[in-house]
């Protein structure tokens, strides 16, 4: 839902170590909304235009994935034994992080249709967001002969399962410069923490 992009283009003739021509280009993304700071803030009817994109997105409510897996141990150990085939004992751990959910927000007054950056003047905005954090935590270990002929040993397995669900709400009141976050009760029975 969010990242970066720079893209840079040089144009030199032969023989010549210093460029006739050099653009740089800049980009970012977030929640489906690009944006371009080096075009876009000399030109200020796409700056506001990008303004309204990302102000109605919010307003119909948009949905969050961020999904990481990171592979933190992956060794193995061979030694040789009396019959000449290889003993390995290996250990293989890695987690899965996920985010996932959504976020709504509501302007008080409404927002007019041509959403200019400098006509922007809420009262309050609160914004609404379901997430649930969990991480996926799995270790292998390994024991036995493998080798192009033969394959046998043992296996354990090992995982550790975390969910929490963080849904919360932020009212903002912009013109005396406060806000307050209301944390509502799980409704629904979840299983936080299981290992096995």
């Amino acid at each position: 839902m969010a990242g970066m992009k720079a893209e840079v283009f040089i144009l030199n003739t032969a023989g010549s170590m210093l460029p006739n021509f050099m653009s740089a280009k800049f980009e970012t993304k977030f929640l489906g909304n690009r944006f371009s700071p080096f075009e876009e803030l000399y030109r200020p009817e796409r700056r506001d235009s990008w303004i309204t994109n990302f102000t109605y997105s919010l307003q119909k409510g948009v949905a969050i994935q961020w999904v990481k897996s990171l592979t933190s141990v992956d060794a193995s150990y061979a030694v040789a034994v009396c019959t000449g085939l290889p003993l390995e004992r290996s250990l293989t751990h890695f987690a899965i992080t996920t985010l996932a959910g959504s976020a709504k927000a509501w302007f008080t007054p409404d927002l007019p249709q041509n959403r200019i950056l400098s006509k922007l003047n809420p009262a309050d905005v609160r914004l609404e967001t379901k997430l649930s954090f969990s991480i996926d935590k799995r270790m292998i270990f390994r024991m036995g002969i493998r080798n192009s002929l033969l394959l046998a040993g043992l296996e354990e397995y090992g995982k550790l399962t975390v969910n929490l669900p963080i849904n919360a709400a932020v009212d903002v009141n912009l013109r005396n410069k406060n806000f307050k976050l209301e944390i509502p009760p799980c409704k629904e029975e979840t299983h936080i923490f299981s290992l096995r």
